[in-house]
């Protein structure tokens, strides 16, 4: 799993995986937006606010990230699944 989509407090947010160092990054850089992942390990996952007013372009960099981060992770057959899917 790379992204999870809920609501919290009625806003839209998306968990996703990132390294720990730039989480740190991103939640000094976006404090509005970007919070420790809920209900997720606080050191892998950032919760991004959708209604936050980050550029869109900005959110696919992040969810981008976090696939890739995941992929990194998986076995050799998972791989050549995801390829036949």
């Amino acid at each position: 799993m790379f992204a999870l989509f809920s609501h919290l407090q009625g806003r839209p947010y998306v968990n996703l995986k990132a390294d720990p160092e730039e989480s740190r990054l991103l939640r000094m850089q976006y404090p509005d937006a970007i919070i420790p992942g809920c209900h997720m390990n606080k050191r892998h996952w950032n919760t991004v606010f959708l209604d936050a007013g980050l550029p869109d372009e900005e959110i696919r960099c992040l969810m981008d990230a976090s696939y890739n981060l995941v992929l990194q992770k998986l076995t050799r057959a998972e791989k050549a699944g995801l390829a036949r899917a």
